[in-house]
């Protein structure tokens, strides 16, 4: 079970990274990118949606831009940017 655990934060982590050097960018996410990034996200704890907010401070440049990342992921799909 940990060893699943494990690869779902893995996973969660890559595709998080992957958006968050697209969001950067200027680069709109799709839908899809979205979407699975939310489902990822949604089987993941608290604590270990708290360590990717820590992990993403230094490729976001600051606690603002995460909060703004963050809210962009999780918006419904009718505020897609």
């Amino acid at each position: 079970m940990l060893g699943m655990d494990s690869d779902l934060y893995l996973l969660a982590w890559s595709k998080l990274q992957e958006a968050a050097f697209l969001w950067l960018s200027d680069v709109p996410l799709s839908v899809s990118t979205r979407e699975e990034l939310q489902g990822l996200m949604q089987r993941l704890s608290p604590s270990e949606l708290a360590a990717f907010g820590a992990r993403l401070r230094p490729v976001l440049s600051d606690s603002q831009h995460v909060q703004s990342f963050i809210e962009m992921v999780l918006a419904p799909r009718s505020q897609a940017c």
